[in-house]
């Protein structure tokens, strides 16, 4: 026992050998008591090999546990950091920009998704002579609000990816340098029934930046509305939708 225990400090043996050093200590006392007690003679090579094996499959079942943990730490993370739920009987307006400062043009889409994450519309359009990132902003802004209130939707939580402006539109007060252009925007906001306007990181808006970064290619560059996700976009859509149920 006492040279199992000494191996265990060396680090030149063989990773598999010490690591079944306790398997091999704990078969030792089982044949050592059927030796005092039942007169069998221990086979060594036996004794080895089966430590051997019960260590092997002890790691290989440990090994599968921490990678299916690791998967359903993916998994969470993924969920906490995507695309989330509104509140029960609410829809939720992602609001996407991608702006070409080259080209003076803004690309802008909103997606508007029920409590469960299925989208219900998606529209996309372009905007040219935006001379600058503000303006920009705040034309897809209030594109987006105008969209939903002709559509004549209620209990509905904007999300956009520049807190900025989010504070700017929740907190003017705090903002007076652009109050002509959040006291517009509020106007509009308050032909809809119950609505919130709330910040979110890109990773959770994918689906309506990569539809507003598509309006800047030339094939692409109609305005539309539709019901659905877009095709092209239907499996990111539907990822997000089965995420937000586990």
């Amino acid at each position: 026992m006492k040279y199992l225990l000494q191996l265990i400090k060396l680090e030149v043996r063989e990773y598999k050998q010490r690591r079944a050093i306790p398997w091999l200590m704990w078969n030792i006392w089982i044949d050592r008591n059927k030796f005092l007690f039942e007169g069998l003679v221990p086979n060594a090579l036996g004794v080895v090999q089966k430590s051997l094996e019960e260590a092997e499959n002890w790691f290989q079942a440990q090994a599968c546990d921490t990678q299916e943990e690791d998967q359903q730490k993916k998994m969470e993370v993924a969920r906490k950091k995507g695309w989330k739920c509104p509140l029960p009987k609410w829809k939720k307006c992602n609001i996407g920009f991608c702006w070409s400062k080259k080209e003076k043009m803004v690309g802008a889409a909103w997606v508007l998704r029920a409590e469960r994450g299925v989208v219900i519309l998606h529209s996309r359009r372009l905007f040219s002579q935006m001379e600058n990132l503000d303006h920009a902003k705040f034309s897809v802004l209030s594109w987006a609000i105008e969209s939903l209130a002709f559509h004549r939707q209620v209990k509905v939580v904007f999300t956009f990816s520049d807190l900025s402006v989010v504070e700017m539109i929740n907190n003017p007060i705090r903002w007076p340098a652009f109050s002509h252009v959040s006291s517009a925007l509020l106007a509009i906001l308050s032909t809809i029934k119950e609505w919130k306007l709330v910040f979110e990181f890109q990773v959770a808006n994918r689906g309506a930046f990569l539809i507003a970064q598509s309006a800047l290619h030339p094939s692409f560059a109609q305005s539309y509305v539709a019901r659905g996700p877009p095709l092209w976009l239907y499996e990111l859509f539907d990822v997000e939708r089965t995420l937000t149920s586990l």
